[in-house]
């Protein structure tokens, strides 16, 4: 299955089930990827991840967080 998101739209990936499942992202143009590299860095540091650097991660690449 696919998705297309375009640029803009509100939403966010969901898994309803209680197994673990991965998804490929493609951007384009390219450049968000790093997006996710670096959110990958802050979700993994020790205690949680830390809201200024969301925050700061957000307005990097120009993304409202929602929620």
């Amino acid at each position: 299955e696919y998705c297309h998101v375009p640029r803009g739209v509100v939403h966010q990936p969901v898994n309803p089930t209680n197994q673990s499942v991965r998804y490929l992202v493609l951007c384009v143009p390219a450049g968000l990827e790093n997006y996710f590299a670096e959110l990958g860095d802050v979700y993994a540091a020790p205690g949680g991840p830390d809201q200024k650097r969301l925050a700061a991660l957000s307005e990097k690449y120009e993304i409202q967080q929602l929620s």
